[in-house]
This record gives structure tokens, C-alpha cells and sequence, in this order.
């Protein structure tokens, strides 16, 4: 069981006190008193004040700790700060899982009763991929419950995940996409697949990028929530990336073509997104990768991000700049792709 945590503490970064209170609405901090104002006082002085300034403080709302873990899910829901869709998975993921659950108080869960979601999925035929995805947000809502103290911090039970090799397309696979989408006047696809090929972008960050975050004067395209999609970066990190020359004349006859509604670069032409999201532009790319006899099921978009991250290590670029590129948050997830490169340069020289 986690030790409580002090109800004063210091901030470092705010050179002052706060208050911790737990409220029926979670967790609030309130500032209790600037360091700037406790230097005349001795250790006494300073912990009878800041008692004081802690009962002075104090919200007005009764600490209440949920009766049962559905409730807790429905506090959590309505607070979490995510976007509308997220929101809606997260409610889908942690509903199914307090369906199966043959408990009803937060002080009742352990770690194994993760299998009762499991079986359930894995009955109604659900991939390790969906079993996985709705156990990390029954882990996140967990969590929550931990930082309010209600629960003591839980760690669910995972299914081994087979690690699936990533879809990787060749250079020359890339090139007749592109030749091909040109051909069809697939304009939108066709963006969307050249600046994948030069920036190693993910899907999502492609299609919600507003024209405003394109600057050609700095060759730079900068990375940044996108308030009227409910749109974030992943995990919330901002980049900016630079422009190569080959993108950049792409991108000056393209942006001069736009039309004066235009605002995305995947637009309709009037100002709204060319695709409701990731699933439907895979979808739009499908025809082309079928006629092309190249199409593989799983991810086929990422394997253009793949396919710079591969190529990037082929050309014995050191991995740390690779993980810089992508932005990848551990290297371990850059080195992953590195055996496929080593792959690809065996093959090349067995040609020799």
C-alpha cells in the first residue's frame, strides 16, 4: 500500500507552497504561500502557517471516495482531459471491461482480473491488438483512481503480444504509388504519400496539418495541436520539422494551386479535412495498393514512415539521429527497425 502523501509540499519550479486536497471532484492543489514570504520564519513558524493557510484553503467540497468502480469510471470520464473521440474509446474500453467484472468496489481489484476482459474479447473474436488497446486504458483509468488515493496503484495483467513485423514498402514501391496516384489524379493521396516519403511523419499528424503550420519561408512544418479537429500531437509533443529541397518544390506549386476556402493539407476543397481520419485515408489508399499487387492488410500507411526509418538506417545514418527523425521517445523502438535494415543491405549485396 503506497504511503499517503503530505497534504503541503514545496514546488521547486513555482518558489512556493501548495495545499493537496481530495475533493468528490478528484485532486486539487492550491497555493498556500510564496517562498519570497516565509524566509523570516523558523521550521516552527513556517509549519504552524502554513497549517493555518492549509484550513484557510481548503475547498468546500466534501472528499468523497466513489462506492462502487463504476462511479469512479464516470467521475474519471467526465474529467479526463482527451479529446470527444478518445473520450468515446475510453468509454467503450473501460464500460466493457466493468461489464465482465464480478466486482463492484475499487478496493476489491487485482491484477488478474484483467483475464475476465480478456476471455470475453478473445470469445467475441477481438485481435491481441483490441485486448491490448483496452487494457491500456483500463490501466490509464486505474491509474487515476491510484493518484486520487481511492485504490492503491494496480498494474492489470497483459497477454503476450506477438510482435508483428512492420510493413515496410521499398523506395521503388513508393515511387510507382506515386506514379500511380498521379496517373488517377488522387491529388489528396498524393500529398499525403510525398510528404510521408520526406519527413517520416505518422498518419494522424498528415491529416490534420492546417496549410498554417506549412512554412516555406523557414522550410519548416510545425507540429502542433490543432484545436478545430480536437487534434494533439502524441503524448502532447510539439516538433518542428524541416523541409527538404525535393519537398519544398513540391510545395510551392502545390500551395499556390490551393483554392481561397483551403485550410488543410488534405482538404476538400472548401475548407474541411479530405478524410474523416487515418481509417478512412487507408481505406482511399487501398485501390491503388491492390492494382499495384502491393497491398498487405496491416498498417499500410505506417509502412511509409517505416520506410523512411529503414531507408534512413540503410544509408548508415547513427541510429540516435534516426530516433531524432522520428521522434521516437526510446531507442529501442528506432532499433527495432534496424535488422530490417541489415536485412534489405544482405539482400542488396547478394545481388552483387
Amino acid at each position: 500500500m503506497p504511503q499517503p502523501r503530505k497534504d503541503t509540499y514545496f514546488r521547486k519550479d513555482r518558489n512556493a507552497y501548495y495545499g493537496r486536497y481530495r475533493t468528490n471532484t478528484g485532486v486539487v492543489h492550491r497555493k498556500l504561500l510564496e517562498l519570497k514570504d516565509t524566509t523570516a520564519l523558523s521550521k516552527v513558524e513556517l509549519t504552524q502557517k502554513l497549517a493555518e493557510r492549509y484550513k484557510e484553503e481548503h475547498p468546500t467540497f466534501t472528499p468523497l471516495t466513489p462506492a462502487t468502480i463504476t462511479q469512479a469510471a464516470e467521475l474519471w470520464l467526465a474529467t479526463v482531459a482527451v479529446a470527444p473521440r478518445t473520450r468515446r474509446d475510453y468509454r467503450l474500453a473501460v464500460t466493457s471491461f466493468l461489464s465482465v467484472l464480478p466486482k463492484t468496489s475499487l478496493s476489491e481489484l487485482r491484477a488478474s482480473d484483467s483475464s475476465y476482459l480478456i476471455r470475453e474479447l478473445t470469445a467475441n473474436g477481438r485481435s491481441n491488438a483490441t485486448i491490448h488497446s483496452y487494457l491500456r486504458t483500463t490501466q490509464i483509468f486505474l491509474h487515476w483512481c491510484a493518484e486520487q488515493e481511492w485504490m492503491p496503484l494496480l498494474k492489470l495483467r497483459k497477454p503476450t503480444q506477438e510482435k508483428r513485423e512492420a510493413r515496410v514498402y521499398s523506395a521503388e514501391n513508393i515511387q510507382r504509388i506515386l506514379e500511380k496516384l498521379a496517373e488517377d489524379k488522387r491529388t489528396n493521396l498524393f500529398r499525403m504519400i510525398l510528404l510521408m516519403r520526406y519527413t517520416g511523419m505518422r498518419a494522424g499528424e498528415v491529416w490534420s496539418l492546417p496549410l498554417r503550420h506549412i512554412q516555406l519561408a523557414t522550410k519548416e512544418l510545425h507540429l502542433r495541436a490543432v484545436p478545430e479537429l480536437a487534434w494533439k500531437p502524441k503524448k502532447g509533443k510539439e516538433a518542428t520539422l524541416p523541409i527538404v529541397e525535393k519537398l519544398a518544390t513540391f510545395l510551392k506549386t502545390d500551395l499556390a494551386s490551393r483554392g481561397e476556402q483551403e485550410r488543410f493539407y488534405l482538404d476538400k476543397g472548401n475548407g474541411e479535412p479530405a478524410y474523416v481520419g487515418v481509417a478512412q485515408m487507408s481505406r482511399a489508399l487501398r485501390p491503388t495498393l491492390i492494382a499495384l499487387g502491393i497491398y498487405r492488410q496491416q498498417k499500410s500507411l505506417h509502412g511509409f514512415r517505416a520506410a523512411v526509418i529503414t531507408m534512413l538506417l540503410q544509408e548508415g545514418v547513427p541510429p540516435v539521429v534516426v530516433q531524432s527523425i522520428a521522434r521516437h521517445e526510446d531507442l529501442s523502438t528506432t532499433m527495432r527497425y534496424y535488422s530490417r535494415a541489415e536485412e534489405n543491405t544482405r539482400a542488396a549485396l547478394e545481388q552483387l
